[in-house]
């Protein structure tokens, strides 16, 4: 069976959809009644017709039948995210592997020089609970090194499409 998937990242907030169903799985540290859920997020999925929601914390681990998140990864079919954050504030990486993209979140003080040189990803989403000093200071790091950065607090989506 062949279906295409959306992730989207959206400010500090990651919503997975099959684009053959009207179910998301929602991954943000927002709450139903939080008012930029009510505001930004809610019309949004309105707005794509989703109507079955599974609500998941950001900082709490899930397994799912095509969905792992645990340890600061998610593992969506074969798409893979590093989540940085404030667990990760002044530790230093030391593993090999391969990763879609890596996370950037909380605002956290993880000095992306720690990322071993083994380690594969493709792009940084930077979101917008990085204050702006260090989303230039991220940005700088990536233009630096030649990799692509999805900077959301301007932009305000990411998008990517995944094919089984």
């Amino acid at each position: 069976m062949v279906f295409q998937n959306i992730m989207k990242v959206k400010l500090d907030l990651l919503t997975l959809r099959s684009l053959a169903s009207r179910r998301a799985l929602l991954i943000t540290d927002l709450t139903t009644m939080d008012k930029n859920y009510k505001f930004f997020v809610k019309p949004a999925l309105e707005q794509s017709q989703i109507s079955d929601i599974d609500l998941i914390n950001l900082k709490q681990d899930t397994i799912l039948k095509n969905f792992i998140k645990k340890n600061n990864q998610i593992v969506f079919n074969n798409y893979k995210i590093l989540i940085i954050d404030k667990q990760l504030n002044y530790k230093k990486l030391s593993t090999e592997g391969r990763f879609s993209s890596v996370w950037l979140t909380a605002n956290n003080k993880f000095k992306l020089e720690n990322i071993p040189k083994e380690m594969e990803y493709k792009n940084l989403i930077i979101d917008a609970t990085n204050k702006d000093y260090k989303i230039t200071n991220f940005n700088f790091f990536t233009d630096k090194n030649k990799i692509i950065a999805h900077i959301l607090k301007k932009n305000p989506a990411y998008l990517v499409y995944l094919t089984q």
